[in-house]
């Protein structure tokens, strides 16, 4: 039987096979992360050029190596400015989510992939997208806005 200590560093150790590597060059102030010490989505405020590390007003500092992105999920949708449809019109019975932005973008997520993804389709090719900061980013660079993002759902 391992004591306390060791069953936190195994679950530390357990969690990070469940997400991928942070690259520091991925993030953005406003981007949206876990992390090893905190239940809730960190918002970064601001970003350290030497150590990588990342700063939040409220729980400050957090190593590089303790950060996560979080995976998009439905739960994740709910708190983007996403349209929920059923599609109760049509013989499909795929539930789904969209966000549009003017005449030319469209973000959606659906049932078939059980919402763990967001698709853009741009000149014929379709994008998708796994990750809450790889979407901020994505949205801020063909857009010029911040998307809002409920910290708390």
């Amino acid at each position: 039987i391992l004591p306390n200590c060791c069953y936190a560093m195994v679950l530390i150790f357990i969690n990070k096979l469940n997400y991928k590597k942070m690259k520091i060059q991925e993030l953005r102030i406003g981007n949206f992360i876990k992390s090893d010490f905190y239940k809730e989505e960190i918002e970064i405020h601001s970003i350290c050029d030497v150590t990588g590390d990342v700063y939040n007003r409220t729980t400050g500092d957090i190593p590089v190596t303790n950060i996560h992105p979080i995976r998009i999920n439905e739960d994740i949708l709910k708190r983007l400015p996403f349209v929920f449809d059923d599609m109760e019109d049509t013989n499909d019975d795929n539930t789904w989510y969209w966000l549009k932005y003017g005449n030319y973008l469209k973000f959606n997520s659906d049932k078939s992939c059980e919402f763990k993804a967001i698709f853009i389709t741009i000149n014929g090719f379709t994008f998708k997208i796994e990750y809450l900061h790889d979407f901020q980013n994505l949205y801020y660079s063909l857009t010029g806005q911040d998307v809002v993002f409920s910290a708390v759902s």
